[in-house]
């Protein structure tokens, strides 16, 4: 038997008209379950009937494929993905409760609910769940049920759904035996013998079936290593994990293997820099040992793997400062170095500054020494350079002189803070850190921040390690979620926290810890960053654009936060190739797969606009800029890229940025010109331009969904089906879910009222 081969009978999804087939397919296959819910057929075929015209419940139509032959309907399947099942799960049983029958409703609330708590189990990620399937009784014994599963594998291969699951009867010997026989197996079981003796529910059989391919290609290697980084968006699965104690063990491990590498520290890039698919991680961890101070020199040693909390730890009994690093101390020295961070340090900018020498690890296992005067080519290759060509050991950084300093601050206009910042703080040589909040969510006012050094006395306690910062949590919650909370964050929380004059040291400022700005879970919503790089006589090109980009994109911004940079001696992916203004953009999004769309359409429009403004974008961030976009914000990529051909020859140091930007000539397509064929959904959104003027039509024209919801429906269905009418009928099946339910009111309404004027406007010159 191959179930791939498809019949001459038609097999398709339900509509509302084939409802009386539905409810018999759903009653005969799991009469048991039925009459315990509703105590006989002639009181659940009604409810059922009722149920099955429902847009939304585990029994609509929508989720019915019916089997035609000889035009009757000869059969008939109810099946789901676990995300529908889990979407109308809640939905149905209110549904089901409503249209009970009165005499029933305590029933169905006190016992049935009681009785099919966790009866049946959710099916696997990857899995299409068959809750019922029926061959009507005078077309039984005709092969029918084979060739039904035969149609649906076909239809579910398509939809690139890889297997199916279905529930049996314990009791029912025949069923099981035919499920065998066409590839399936048992993998768990659910109920019990208390519920058979007490409801008469039998116990369960979970059979699954894994649909071949059609090339009969061999299944891509399963990895069981997840590389999480900090946002929890990027998980990727690696081949193994190792972690070198030494440099020495570095060495030999890169000698002695030739698998592809990828590079990890603290894990605080947001996007899958430190990990690549199937390769073999090193997490540079392990190399944490700090090995020469110079106090005299003022300059320090130390391994990749060791964090700056480390360093400050070893220098502040000796009257030092780490020079440049970010404000959170959690981040390890190899990965500063490798993206080349910066802080909120003034007369400073890029951690290049501050870097007198690196040890650099290649492909091969050789180590070199690299420096602004030996190998510069490496040095400024693999500063800033997300471990292109090998991987930083050990470095040399200058440190500088701990100080007192006192935090004093001010709220302006932001078309005040440029000469403000011109007069007041860019030659001022006792202001140590500064940065400029820009208010949401309108953006245009500020509240700048500047620590000056002082000879006062300290007046604030160290920083101390706690569990749960509570206060930050709540005021992330607050921010992002409740009414006025932007207005509370102004007005109450920011005037008590700034209420005293604080004096800490230059070390301790630079000492926070990125626990505070954990949420309490990442698994519905996260928190991430983006940064733009913007000439300092031009932000006035910028602010405007990325104000309105996100208002229009409801955009859950937590802080802009301005800092400033002078421009970079010469790393081939310098983000400052001038003096820079870098706005820091803190903000909340969800974790959907709609919202990481959406994330990544605004993302390009805000890229767009700082290149527009002469800057660029920060890159160890969710890697959403196009292929051109990364070019022109990078121009010296070429060169780094030819240099990784020199000394990564093989390729082996990989990640998220190289798969998209090394070694290729445009953005991957998703779909090839065969993929599209005639479709013209699939030929929109077969590009990231396509899809994002689609998303603008679709947010700007036809309003009449949430735009991100309708966008991503729409493309979940071009991955799954390949002609246009397939796709508009499963779009067509798919706008139940995502329309609200004032949809009309709230979206097509101010839509056309849109439109209307902009018609106005254009037609009042005739």
């Amino acid at each position: 038997m191959n179930p791939l081969q498809s019949t001459d009978a038609q097999f398709k999804r339900a509509q509302a008209s084939d409802s009386s087939a539905l409810c018999e397919c759903i009653y005969e296959s799991s009469h048991e379950l039925m009459d315990f819910m509703f105590t006989s057929r002639s009181e659940a075929i009604p409810a059922l009937s009722k149920q099955v015209l429902q847009p939304r419940g585990l029994f609509s139509y929508r989720f019915g494929y019916v089997y035609y032959h000889d035009n009757q309907i000869k059969g008939a399947v109810v099946g789901y993905t676990k995300q529908h099942m889990q979407q109308q799960e809640l939905i149905g049983a209110i549904q089901l409760l409503i249209n009970t029958p009165l005499k029933l409703k305590w029933h169905f609330l006190t016992t049935v609910r009681k009785a099919l708590n966790n009866y049946v189990p959710l099916p696997a990620e990857d899995a299409f769940y068959i809750n019922n399937i029926a061959v009507f009784d005078e077309y039984r014994g005709q092969g029918i049920g084979a060739d039904i599963l035969d149609n649906l594998c076909v239809w579910l291969q398509n939809q690139n759904i890889s297997s199916i699951e279905l529930d049996v009867t314990q009791c029912n010997k025949g069923a099981i035996n035919f499920y065998q026989r066409y590839g399936f197996h048992i993998v768990s079981q659910s109920g019990s013998d208390e519920l058979e003796q007490q409801y008469q529910l039998p116990i369960l059989l979970r059979m699954r079936y894994f649909i071949p391919t059609s090339n009969l290609a061999k299944s891509s290697p399963h990895y069981t290593n997840i590389i999480k980084e900090v946002s929890r968006l990027y998980p990727i699965a690696v081949d193994d994990i190792y972690v070198p104690g030494t440099v020495e063990q570095l060495q030999d491990m890169l000698k002695n293997t030739q698998k592809p590498i990828s590079i990890g520290g603290g894990r605080y890039s947001m996007g899958g820099q430190i990990a690549h698919s199937g390769s073999l991680h090193i997490d540079m961890r392990g190399l944490n040992r700090i090995l020469d101070l110079n106090v005299e020199q003022q300059t320090i040693t130390v391994q990749a793997g060791t964090r700056w909390r480390d360093i400050q730890a070893c220098i502040q009994h000796h009257g030092l400062a780490i020079k440049i690093m970010q404000t959170y101390a959690n981040f390890t020295i190899g990965g500063s170095l490798s993206v080349n961070c910066h802080g909120r340090y003034v007369s400073l900018g890029p951690l290049i500054l501050s870097i007198n020498s690196i040890v650099l690890i290649l492909h091969n296992g050789k180590r070199i020494n690299a420096s602004p005067a030996t190998n510069s080519e490496l040095f400024y290759a693999a500063i800033g350079g997300y471990g292109a060509v090998g991987i930083i050991a050990e470095a040399e950084l200058s440190l500088t002189t701990d100080c007192h300093i006192e935090r004093l601050h001010k709220k302006m206009p932001l078309s005040n803070y440029p000469a403000f910042f011109k007069h007041q703080i860019s030659n001022n040589t006792d202001a140590i850190f500064h940065n400029a909040d820009m208010l949401p969510p309108r953006f245009d006012k500020i509240h700048a921040v500047t620590w000056s050094q002082t000879t006062k006395p300290i007046n604030v306690s160290p920083h101390k390690e706690r569990k749960l910062y509570l206060l930050e949590k709540y005021m992330l919650w607050t921010i992002t979620e409740s009414p006025w909370g932007h207005w509370r964050r102004e007005y109450i929380y920011e005037p008590l926290m700034y209420w005293n004059k604080k004096i800490t040291t230059r070390n301790e400022e630079a000492n926070y810890n990125v626990a505070e700005l954990e949420p309490v879970s990442r698994n519905q919503n996260t928190y991430v960053l983006q940064e733009y790089f913007i000439p300092v006589d031009r932000i006035d090109d910028f602010t405007p654009i990325m104000t309105e980009i996100l208002n229009r994109y409801h955009v859950k911004a937590v802080n802009v936060s301005i800092r400033h940079s002078h421009a970079d001696p010469g790393s081939l992916l310098a983000w400052a190739r001038e003096e820079v203004f870098a706005f820091v953009l803190y903000y909340k999004q969800q974790a959907s797969d709609a919202e990481q769309q959406k994330v990544a359409i605004w993302t390009r429009e805000l890229i767009e606009a700082a290149i527009n403004a002469g800057g660029c974008y920060y890159l160890p961030y969710q890697p959403h800029a196009r292929y051109d976009q990364f070019h022109r914000a990078y121009p010296n990529a070429p060169t780094l890229f030819a240099l990784k051909d020199k000394w990564d020859p093989h390729y082996r140091f990989r990640h998220c940025l190289w798969e998209k930007y090394y070694r290729q000539t445009d953005d991957i397509a998703i779909f090839s010109r065969a993929d599209c064929g005639q479709s013209a959904f699939r030929q929109v959104f077969s590009t990231i331009n396509g899809r994002d003027d689609f998303y603008l039509f679709l947010q700007n024209i036809y309003h009449l969904y949430p735009e991100h919801l309708f966008h991503a429906l729409i493309s979940q269905c071009c991955q799954r089906f390949t002609t246009d009418q397939d796709i508009y009928h499963e779009i067509q099946y798919g706008l139940s879910e995502i329309k609200p339910k004032l949809a009309d009111i709230t979206y097509a309404l101010p839509a056309l009222a849109k439109q209307k004027k902009k018609w106005h406007v254009k037609l009042q010159p005739f």
